[in-house]
């Protein structure tokens, strides 16, 4: 009973669209399934991803840095004046 348990975690984790065997909760956006039906490589595909993620937290934190070293200069009416600006652009 537990082999088929796995089966059919394995084939419920498996993407339906490109068909690249996944983890069951493993991140798989239609990214990766362009790129896997480009070079069928579940190895390249997550390689890719995880450097993509690496990218994206370098980033985030560099702007987090950023933001540490103004934070002598904010103000009550500074940190108001960019909400301000944020809702008016639309970003909640």
């Amino acid at each position: 009973m537990a082999s088929e348990i796995t089966q059919r975690q394995r084939a419920e984790a498996n993407c339906h669209q490109c068909g690249m065997v996944c983890q069951p909760n493993e991140y798989h956006p239609y990214a990766a399934c362009v790129l896997y039906g480009a070079t069928r490589d579940g190895a390249a595909v997550r390689a890719n991803l995880n450097a993509i993620g690496q990218h994206a937290r370098q980033e985030a934190l560099r702007g987090a840095s950023d933001l540490i070293k103004l934070m002598p200069m904010l103000t009550a009416h500074n940190v108001a004046a960019v909400l301000d600006h944020l809702a008016r652009e639309g970003v909640k």
